[in-house]
């Protein structure tokens, strides 16, 4: 398996329940600890992102909170916050299943689930 297709697969097997493609990049799984296309975990981006990763996540989420501001002009600061405090679940299906299913739908032979990861 190519480090694309093992990066195809993750994509896919992790947003396995979204209606469409477009849902996939607004998935949210493991009980809220996972997010996006790629359901990265909080704590592994801790392990593997560089600093500027966070920098750039940092103008992301400033930009994100403008346009969260945006749609609620009613709201009080303290009503903004405890909105934006809330956060969403989502529930996770057998994991080993989806990383089958996404290289199915890859056309990418499952037997290569079990094999090295590579360029």
């Amino acid at each position: 398996m190519t480090i694309d297709d093992f990066i195809n697969m993750i994509g896919r097997a992790e947003t396995a329940g979204a209606a469409n493609e477009h849902d996939r990049l607004w998935a949210i799984g493991d009980g809220g600890l996972a997010g996006g296309f790629y359901q990265m975990h909080w704590a592994w981006r801790r392990d593997y992102w560089e600093e500027v990763d966070w920098l750039l996540l940092e103008v992301m989420d400033r930009y994100a909170l403008r346009r969260f501001i945006a749609r609620h002009p009613d709201m009080t600061a303290r009503q903004l916050a405890a909105t934006y405090n809330l956060g969403h679940s989502a529930v996770d299906p057998a994991y080993s299943v989806r990383c089958l299913r996404a290289l199915a739908a890859l056309s990418i032979p499952v037997n290569e689930f079990d094999g090295p990861v590579k360029d």
